[in-house]
């Protein structure tokens, strides 16, 4: 991961669901599968899928996982993107897990 806050706000690394056919069973766990307990994927051939407990968090999730896939791409082409230390990572997973509860 790139960003810190990512964790916080995707819940942590964007997974990659397996390609299904649109409107399929098949793609619907598939992205069920790839979004875990995460608020974002990439859909193989597809997309992306933000999720939130109502549509302006969604957005917002949306936005932010638009930043990061920018941010990344920037990132890797000037050079190999750094990594968040994962003593970090660790915390945020705790704040994230934390926000998910209320």
């Amino acid at each position: 991961m790139v960003l810190d806050e990512q964790v916080i706000v995707l819940g942590g690394a964007v997974r990659v669901a397996e390609f299904g056919p649109s409107s399929s069973e098949e793609l619907a766990n598939n992205v069920a599968a790839a979004l875990g307990d995460c608020q974002a994927a990439l859909l193989r051939n597809h997309g992306a899928i933000a999720v939130g407990h109502d549509l302006a968090v969604a957005v917002a999730v949306a936005a932010f996982l638009e930043r990061v896939a920018k941010t990344y791409s920037i990132a890797n082409t000037i050079g190999t993107p750094q990594q968040v230390p994962d003593q970090v990572l660790q915390q945020q997973n705790e704040a994230f897990r934390k926000r998910r509860e209320g």
